[in-house]
């Protein structure tokens, strides 16, 4: 497969189903993940914290 995920990740809609949940409406782009995997390792006075990425989820 051209686009690197398992057919079984798109069975039964559960992946649309679940983005559906999230505030922003779409599920993350690879670019934006890496971008803050970036941000991360570049450690600028960061310890000891949990950054979660989920497109609003967590601030309900």
């Amino acid at each position: 497969m051209s686009t690197g995920q398992h057919p079984g990740a798109r069975v039964g809609g559960r992946i649309e189903q679940a983005v559906a949940t999230v505030p922003l409406g779409r599920a993350a782009r690879p670019e934006e993940i890496a971008d803050w995997v970036w941000t991360l390792c570049r450690g600028y006075c960061m310890t000891g914290e949990t950054l979660v990425v989920s497109g609003g989820l967590t601030v309900r």
